[in-house]
Order: C-alpha cells, then structure tokens, then sequence
C-alpha cells in the first residue's frame, strides 16, 4: 500500500529552469560565451581571458560546468540532450545542456532526482498521519505517514507514540528506494509543470528615471554598441541602420539609434543621422492601421466585420468570376484575420516579372524548367482598382473562407478599397484622419518624404517604390516615435474601447506552430521563455513587416503595456537579433518592477476594524506565483485552509496549492479595484495527450449570489490600498501592515512602504 501511495512522488521530482547575451568560444573543450565578466559572474559562470581575441580586455569567454541535474551550460546547436532554459548567462541559444541517458540495460541516469517538498506534502496529505501501530486494510503493520512494518519486527526500534517530524523522516527514507529507481531507469528530466496564472498583475506604472530600467537600458545599449563596433554581430554592420524605441503607456522609456557607415544613394537632399524620427518603410505593418481604421467604423457601426465583402464591392459579383471564389462568404473580419482564404497577391511576386527573378537568382523563368507563355496570358500589373479586381476574379481561392489561415496581402487591398467605399474618401485621407491625427503620429504617410528625412540603404531596396493599390497591405513610411505614440494610443483606448481593443488582441486562428497564431492583422506569440524564474505563459503582440531593404517589427505586450518597435535599413538579419535582445532585457526587468508595485500596492496584512471580529488577510506577492493569499481568518476559522480544500474537491484534484489573486481589469463604480482569487496546483504533472488543463474558473464559489472569490481594494489619493471588501462576507478589513520585512520579489529586496497613514 506503502508502495503505490509512495508511486504518486514520481510526479513532484525535482527539475530545474531559465536566463539571458553574446558570441561562441571555448576554454579547453568546454562550451562557452563571450560576455562581460560581471554578465558572467551574475549568471554563476567563470571567466577565462584570451579566448575572445577581438574583444575589448573586460570581455572573457564565460562558462559553466554544471547546471540542472548533471548538465553544463552549451549552445542549443551542439546539445543532443534536454535543454533548459535561465540555466547560463548569455543569449538565449546557450542553455543547460542535460544528456541523453547513455549505455544498454538501464544504463545510469544522467540525472538527479529527488522528492520534492511537494511531492512529500502530497503524499503526506494523501496517506494521513497516525502516531501509534496500526494495521492497515492489507493487515500489514503500519505508522505515520503509511509506513509499513514488513515483517512486524523490522518496526521493533519505533517506540510510538511517534511525532509528525518522526513520521516525516519515515516517509523520506521510505521514498529513497523509488527515487533511486527513477534516477536508474530514468534517462531524462522528469519535469512536473508547474501553472501559474497568465497575465497576474495589474500593469505597473512605469517612467523612463526608474533606475532599474536605467540600468537595464544602459546594460542593453553597451551590448548593442558592442556588437555594432566589434563585428561580432550577425549581421553586415557597414550598411545597416536601425533604430528602436520601448514605451509604456505613458511615456517613451527609451530609444537607440545607429546609422550605417555606408548609405545607400540620396537624390533630392543629402543624408543625415538616423534617429527616433527617422522615415523607415514599415511595409506589413501597414496592415494594423488598415484593420484599426476598419474596426474604428465598426465601432461608430458604420459597418460590421460581419458584412461581406461584396456590400462595399459589388464588382466582385459583376464581374467574370473565372476563378469561382465565392465573394459572399468572404466577410471584412476573414479578410482581416488571414481566414479568407484568396489568393496571397495579384500583380505582385510573379516570377514572369524579370525583377523577381532577380531575387531568386536567375534571369529567365525558362532557365530553371517553367515554360513559354502566351502573351495573352502574361496578367497586368494590378496598379488600379479596375485591374486588380479584374484580375483577382481570375484566380481561384487557396481555400474555403475560415478552413485555415493563409497569409494574404491582397486581403489588405481589398480592405482599403472597402474603406474607401464605406467612407468616400480615399484609404489615406481615412486613415491620417481617423489614426494618425487622433494620436498625434504627424510623420506617418503614403507618400515618400525627403530622402534626407529618411534612411536609404547601400543595397536593392524598395525607399523610392510606388505600390499604388497595395498601400493598405505595405505602403507606409513611418518613424519609431510615431509608432511609440501609437501603442500608447492603444494602450490607452484612445481610439477604441478597452472592449474593442481586448478583444482585438485576442488570436483568432492558429498556425503551424503550438505557439504561433494569427489575429487582425497581428501575429500572436505564447512564450515561457522570457522571465528568468517562472514558466509562465506570456502573450507577445506583434506585426512584422518586410520591403527590399527594410524590415521591421512592432511588438506589443499587453500584460506590461509596453511595447518595443524596431525598424532596420539594410541586412535583414539585424531585426531579429536586436528584437531578441531587447525583449530579453526589458521583460525580466519590467516584471521585477511590476512585482515591486503590487506588493507595495496590495500586499499586506488586512484586518477587522472590530476588535471582536476575527477576521483578517494578509497578501503577499511571492515572486512568479504573483500575489498570494498567505493566511485567511473569517470569524475565527482558517478560512485558506477551508477554501483550498473546497477548491480540491470541486476540481477532484488532492495536490498542493496557493490561492492567488489575479487582476480582473476593472473598478467597481464608487468601490475600488477588483481582483479575482483563483487555487491553482503548484504542480501537475505531465502525463497523457490532454495533461496541462488549467481552467480559468474565477466564480467557483458563491454565498447568496455574492462572489466568494472577489476581492475589492479601495485605493488611496496616493495609489495605495487603504481597504479590502470581500462582497460575500459582507465585510471589509482594513489595511495597518505592510508584509514582513525581508520578502524577495524577482531576486531583488525592495525597501517596504512607511505604514499606512504616511505619505509612501
């Protein structure tokens, strides 16, 4: 019995998790990375000098010989084992490298196993206590925690009564002899999940003097300023300009620059330094603005994303339909979301043109095996409505609208000429004068402005193309502060309601990969790979774009309400690197700081303002399990312990837990801020095809129709919370601590606020 209780420990075993900068060196076989010696130091390695040549004296090969259980810190490239992440210092390509179990017949474990606090709390709680002999329903002699005497005389030297701290010592070494079967037979890291809540907190407040994000912004500058000078970087540094800003919803926090050494050719006025307000081409971000403009009629309900396309385009229905789409089916909202299901491009990217071959190496299609084709059947350009429409009816759908999303750019043209329809002005006027005059984005266009306001780079690029029709898909120019003003735009409602734009954000079909989803327009990112602590889920906003010479990304993190915009003139291969390295520096930081505003917000102990009244809370944030409920007194009961074991008998589920609180992302009219309470395992484990269900079920518990999981804080003039409601208790408890000194949010101690009453 001992035995197949002892069994359910193999789900709390013990694995480990994740971190973050630069290039590839080795010190006597040993993988490494060349980094700052203070990077190095902070991410547990050892630096070795003279194994970076071409770097400054202070930058030393760093590594790591041990990490996880039985690993070391290797690039991702070379690792033919497990790897984990936030293991190592450096970029996110160089982690924990665990091997592969080696040998036949069961060869040693290449890991390290152990019972975890959990797993024996688990078990503990499954098996129950006794202090004296008992015989269980096998007959066999037992105590404690189900430790069982086989024979009766191995358990002579146990004099019972025993203490629960005895029976503790029973049950580990009971469990000892599993643990070692795992670790025999066990070849890989045996990692139990552990949920957390997505999206924990209320986002924090955040100015550009904060001095952790100073230091973090300096740290992030040298890096780049680093890998610019030094060549070190992936990309042809010599003709590449970039520039990148982060904003929160209130202000700009931070903004960089470079210009290449070598530009491309200025006609109408000479070059100048690149700059937050420099044009870049945006190309498919353009697609944003498009969707917003659409989903500003909606709102207004001049229109619906429901309406076919066909009302605003009747063309579509008069015309010759060769290719047999069926335009009614085809909504504003599928061609919105990449759901409709027509064709990628018209006019645009056929390799009949001589220009794209160039692209992909060859001068005439007929060189690489295409055949000879009739001039009649050569199509035209597409450079105005007439022809493009005309055109478009000629080809058949890719697939039937909302099957699957497929990326189409025609989808975006067709949006604008609706716009134009709807509104009778052209798709310009419409969206200078309901997005970007609105927020202030006076240095976005259509039109090409003064090469000397721009970037141009030494390369084939697009900065004097016309694309005519397909300006709603591609066509803007814009400027890193003009795209910072517009995330605070949204993030603010400026232009649609916190409604509109929840749901706006919000992915509306999947991809090819688990983590990848397409919204309108956005391109939506789910990633547990950017806090250094935690394996929360974290959901990543984005629009990327691409013309000749120019590439660009806008990224928006909605939990933070931050978001990074990095715009490239010249080699490709910069974006992605810098976007990395910014959103690896700048998230950790801002959930430290996030962290740090909550519990100097919220956390804290609440009681009773009547001194007969038992009643009381105390919150705390407890790093990545954000803020927790870490006692509960209602009338004298311990209410936490009775609310989690309601919570693990409504979910049929017996293991540990907290009860956190999570922002509900609104004020209750005349009463104050309102989060939700939510028991969320510390561990399940991973076992079957359907195995990581967490349901979000924030009203699980209701007393006469009052929510037993609401919790209402009053806050203050100076943003802090005086007061909790709990509106099923009928109650509210009054603030008068703050939490323990010495709590850790993130790794760092933070100074805790003057008690309640004083300005903090």
């Amino acid at each position: 019995m001992a035995i197949l209780k002892l069994t359910l420990a193999f789900f709390a075993l013990i694995a480990a998790t994740l971190a973050a900068v630069n290039g590839p060196c080795s010190v006597n076989g040993a993988s490494g990375v060349c980094l700052p010696s203070a990077d190095c130091s902070d991410g547990g390695g050892t630096s070795t000098a003279g194994f970076c040549p071409d770097d400054p004296a202070d930058v030393k090969c760093c590594t790591k010989s041990s990490c996880g259980s039985g690993g070391d810190c290797r690039w991702t490239s070379s690792c033919s084992g497990t790897t984990l992440s936030g293991q190592c210092p450096g970029p996110t390509t160089f982690k924990c490298c665990i091997p592969s179990g080696g040998g036949g017949g069961g060869g040693g474990s290449s890991t390290n196993h152990e019972l975890s606090d959990n797993g024996a709390a688990f078990i503990a709680g499954f098996e129950g206590f006794r202090a004296d002999f008992y015989r269980d329903a096998a007959g066999v002699k037992t105590i404690g925690y189900g430790h069982a005497c086989q024979p009766d005389s191995e358990c002579d030297n146990i004099n019972p009564p025993i203490t629960e701290a005895e029976g503790q010592d029973l049950l580990k070494s009971d469990a000892a002899t599993f643990v070692d079967c795992v670790n025999s037979d066990v070849n890989v890291a045996v990692t139990p999940w552990r949920p957390e809540p997505t999206e924990p907190f209320a986002p924090p407040f955040l100015v550009k003097d904060d001095p952790n994000l100073i230091k973090a912004f300096d740290k992030l500058e040298a890096t780049i300023r680093h890998a610019v000078k030094s060549g070190s970087s992936p990309w042809r540094t010599n003709i590449t300009s970039f520039t990148i800003s982060v904003t929160s919803a209130s202000e700009t926090l931070w903004t960089t620059s470079s210009t290449a050494p070598v530009l491309g050719n200025y006609v109408d006025s000479p070059s100048s330094n690149v700059t937050e307000h420099t044009y870049f081409r945006i190309a498919s971000i353009s697609k944003v603005f498009t969707v917003l403009a659409v989903l500003i009629e909606q709102q207004v309900k001049n229109c619906s994303l429901q309406d076919p396309i066909t009302r605003y385009l009747p063309e579509l229905l008069e015309g010759a339909n060769a290719g047999g789409i069926d335009w009614n089916a085809i909504t504003l909202g599928t061609l919105a979301s990449q759901l409709s299901g027509i064709p990628r491009e018209y006019g645009q990217s056929d390799l009949i043109d001589p220009i794209e071959d160039l692209q992909y190496g060859f001068e005439d299609p007929i060189d690489v095996g295409l055949p000879r084709v009739d001039d009649e059947d050569i199509p035209p350009c597409g450079e105005n409505r007439p022809e493009l429409l005309d055109g478009l009816l000629k080809r058949p759908s890719m697939y039937q609208p909302n099957y699957r999303a497929t990326y189409s750019n025609m989808a975006f043209v067709l949006l604008g000429f609706a716009l134009e329809a709807l509104t009778g002005l052209s798709y310009a006027e419409i969206v200078y004068t309901n997005v970007f005059h609105p927020v202030g984005m006076e240095n976005s266009k259509l039109s090409k402005p003064l090469d000397t306001e721009g970037v141009i780079p030494n390369m084939t690029n697009d900065w004097n193309a016309d694309i005519g029709t397909y300006g709603p898909t591609g066509g803007f120019y814009t400027t890193v502060s003009d795209l910072a003003c517009f995330a605070r735009a949204v993030f603010t409602n400026k232009l649609l309601d916190k409604a509109a734009t929840n749901a706006w954000f919000k992915p509306l079909s999947y991809s090819e990969s688990w983590s990848f989803a397409y919204g309108m327009p956005w391109e939506i990112f789910r990633t547990e790979d950017l806090l250094p602590d935690s394996s929360r889920i974290q959901t990543v906003v984005t629009k990327a774009g691409g013309l000749r010479g120019y590439s660009s990304h806008l990224v928006l993190i909605p939990e933070y309400e931050i978001s990074i915009a990095v715009l490239v003139a010249g080699d490709g291969h910069a974006l992605s690197w810098l976007r990395e390295e910014v959103l690896t520096a700048v998230v950790p930081v801002v959930e430290d700081i996030t962290r740090e505003q909550t519990a100097k917000r919220l956390g804290g102990i609440y009681s009773s303002s009547t001194p007969s009244v038992n009643s009381s809370i105390t919150l705390e944030v407890q790093g990545p399990s954000g803020l927790v409920v870490a006692s509960w007194i209602s009338n004298g009961t311990d209410f936490l312990a009775r609310y989690i074991d309601m919570s693990q008998r409504a979910g049929g589920v017996g293991r540990p837990g907290k009860v956190r609180l999570t922002s509900a992302d609104t004020e209750r009219a005349g009463k104050g801020e309102v989060w939700r309470s939510q028991f969320i395992p510390d561990e399940v484990p991973l076992k079957g095809v359907i195995n990581t269900q967490i349901i979000t079920d924030v009203d699980t518990f209701t007393y006469a129709a009052r929510s037993m999981e609401e919790f209402v804080f009053k806050i203050g003039d100076a943003g802090y919370a005086t007061e909790i409601e709990l509106p099923a208790f009928r109650t509210k408890l009054i603030k008068h601590k703050q939490p323990i000194a010495g709590n850790t949010f993130g790794g760092r101690r933070y100074p805790l606020m003057k008690p309640i009453g004083l300005e903090p």
